[in-house]
């Protein structure tokens, strides 16, 4: 009887929490609504590993795990990490290692069939910060495309259909296994998720029928007030004899793709949707060093109003991977234009800055005679 009253106690305790979560996530977006939500994704170069003792091969094991780690968040991708140019790397991690320092990591196990139990044990870590510079090269030197930090978020919808006809969508209370796995994949491929609040609101707009029936329009109407960078919506029914099938919808840069998921086990079903949006959106953003392709265009960015503001301006220009080079040409005022050579197209810029909301674009633009014949990009400075 007492382990029963210790379960519920703790169901209500993790529901409180998850509420709070929810809650406070919410309220950020009430204050992005109507722009884009990109996250600025913390800790790429990073990465902490167990450690059994601390002899040198250990360490070594540890630096060559690490490495892998973070290639794979700068890369977004596991393909990087097969590189023949990289294998060396791995077996000499260390030259690669700015800082350590030793840690103890609390490791939560849950079992998948109760929420209530939870075991914890304390391992020892070893906590491995890598320099940017040297791992940048080493990635630029192998030809392998780089994933800029500030990243499109994935607004992710799901409903399954249960043996029995029952539909529910996915949530943490009922299917813990499911946001586990995602939040597992976002940590790993440093890909931010957005999950819908499921409120009254969207309950209204996108219920599990309605889900099911993946429209685009109503899933793009369902989505506007979280302003993602792109919606992954999927369905899932678990036939009687436990196979998993389902379709899913990606909706990026305004266009949607389809695609089926067939699968016996859900962590392979699940990633077999994740790395098709990883790829699509690796493919779109990241920076890659062997294209030799560049264009020229004109940068106009209204609201300088003081040197602040002219110092932020350049020190953002300076974060943006695509901006192979770019000089003052023209001010006046709170106007400032530059000329810009873009390291790849046009659009994949403009898509870039969009992930930001320092910059708003103006349309409609009147170009002026020192603009030649580039391109002209308007925006107005906002932070």
């Amino acid at each position: 009887m007492r382990v029963s009253m210790y379960k519920i106690s703790f169901r209500r305790i993790f529901s409180l929490r998850l509420a709070v979560q929810r809650v406070l996530i919410f309220c950020c977006l009430l204050v992005l609504s109507g722009q884009s939500f990109s996250l600025q994704v913390e800790g790429l170069f990073s990465e902490s590993i167990v450690i059994l003792n601390d002899s040198d091969s250990e360490r070594s094991r540890a630096y060559s795990e690490a490495l892998r780690a973070v290639l794979i968040k700068l890369t977004g991708s596991e393909d990087a990490i097969r590189a023949p140019g990289l294998l060396r790397a791995f077996e000499s991690a260390g030259e690669y290692v700015d800082a350590v320092s030793y840690g103890t990591e609390d490791e939560t196990l849950r079992d998948s069939a109760s929420l209530g139990f939870k075991s914890e044990s304390n391992q020892r870590v070893l906590n491995i910060n890598f320099s940017r510079v040297l791992v940048e090269t080493l990635l630029l030197d192998a030809g392998i495309p780089i994933f800029d930090s500030n990243r499109p978020s994935v607004l992710l919808w799901m409903v399954v259909q249960e043996p029995n006809g029952e539909r529910n969508l996915i949530t943490p209370e009922l299917y813990p296994n499911f946001i586990s796995h995602f939040e597992s994949f976002s940590k790993k491929r440093g890909i931010p998720f957005i999950y819908p609040l499921l409120d009254f609101e969207d309950q209204k707009a996108l219920n599990e029928d309605k889900l099911w029936g993946l429209d685009a329009v109503t899933i793009e109407g369902a989505s506007e007030r979280y302003g993602p960078d792109s919606v992954l919506a999927g369905r899932l029914q678990i036939t009687p004899s436990a196979d998993l099938v389902g379709l899913w919808r990606f909706f990026f840069q305004n266009s949607v793709q389809s695609f089926d998921g067939l699968d016996t086990e859900i962590e392979s079903y699940l990633d077999a949707a994740l790395n098709r949006v990883t790829t699509e959106l690796v493919s779109y953003f990241a920076i890659n060093p062997l294209n030799n392709d560049f264009a020229l265009a004109t940068l106009r960015v209204d609201g300088i109003a003081n040197l602040e503001g002219y110092s932020s301006l350049l020190d953002y220009l300076n974060t943006l991977g695509l901006l192979n080079n770019f000089v003052l040409s023209e001010m006046e005022g709170g106007r400032l234009e530059f000329r810009v050579e873009i390291r790849g197209d046009l659009e994949q810029l403009v898509g870039l800055i969009a992930l930001d909301r320092d910059l708003k674009i103006i349309e409609n633009s009147e170009r002026s005679f020192s603009q030649g014949d580039f391109p002209l990009l308007h925006y107005r400075w906002t932070r």
